[in-house]
């Protein structure tokens, strides 16, 4: 099976990044973060519920709508596929425990040094692996229905909303979408979501630019201790990944869901 080419800081960007359709799992090393992207327009639907625990069917049977539901559970299948695969188990088989704040981690028995976090919107999902470091994922279609301005002065520092106000129209938009998956990873990274202060966290936001956070709750010290990754898993989407420790290696992979079927 081959392997995408290493990426480094100077091009975290990475737009133009070759996402691979792996024939079998590849193994998750220390230092590397694994982001697989996949559709969640898919069949095979029976075969994907089996493989939920109760309380992941139950949160399934809470959504009104068919097509969200179907997406949960697709989301949620690749999921357990992905660290089934890692893990040698079966997707069934895969144990969750959560957080406070509702946040899945794996069971502490299972494998303490592996971390992930999933982000779906639409039919995208993306999920980011990694191994002794915290991570959190997040997508955004670029032209969402949303009121821009009004959340970036609501909800961004006034530094990110000075920067983004000096933007063009259609710079504003990759901006805003670079500044709210950033902050978002960075926050399911360490587990508090946005409650956690969507303000706090300050990102670069100048177009053509590698992304990088800037301050975490006013501190440039405690923002240099972790590394964003940006990427483009569709057209029209932007995806973000906020990793501990410095830019790791990352592979850029696409789940096809032909590769599940071995189970």
């Amino acid at each position: 099976m081959s392997h995408p080419p290493d990426t480094h800081a100077a091009d975290a960007l990475a737009p133009e990044a070759t996402w691979i359709v792996p024939n079998a799992m590849p193994p998750l090393h220390t230092g590397e973060v694994q982001l697989w992207r996949l559709s969640l327009a898919a069949p095979d639907m029976p075969r994907l519920v089996s493989w939920l625990s109760p309380d992941e069917q139950a949160r399934r049977q809470r959504f009104a709508r068919d097509p969200e539901r179907e997406r949960f559970t697709r989301a949620r299948a690749a999921l357990r596929w992905l660290l089934g695969a890692l893990l040698r188990v079966p997707p069934a088989a895969v144990r969750f425990q959560y957080a406070a704040n509702g946040r899945p981690e794996l069971a502490t028995d299972a494998a303490p040094d592996l971390r992930f976090n999933l982000s779906h919107s639409g039919d995208m999902a993306l999920i980011g692996l990694t191994r002794d470091v915290r991570i959190g994922v997040d997508l955004e279609p670029l032209e969402r229905r949303v009121e821009r301005d009004a959340i970036v002065d609501r909800w961004f520092s006034r530094a990110e909303a000075a920067c983004y106000q000096s933007l063009s129209r259609p710079d504003r938009v990759q901006a805003f979408a670079r500044g709210w998956t950033a902050k978002e990873a960075y926050l399911k990274a360490v587990g508090t979501g946005i409650a956690g202060g969507l303000d706090q966290v300050e990102v670069a936001l100048e177009p053509g630019r590698p992304a990088r956070l800037l301050r975490l709750h006013g501190s440039a010290t405690e923002a240099r201790h972790w590394s964003l990754i940006e990427v483009r898993p569709a057209p029209g989407w932007l995806g973000m990944a906020a990793v501990e420790g410095p830019m790791p290696r990352v592979r850029h992979l696409t789940l096809a869901w032909e590769l599940t079927r071995a189970h």
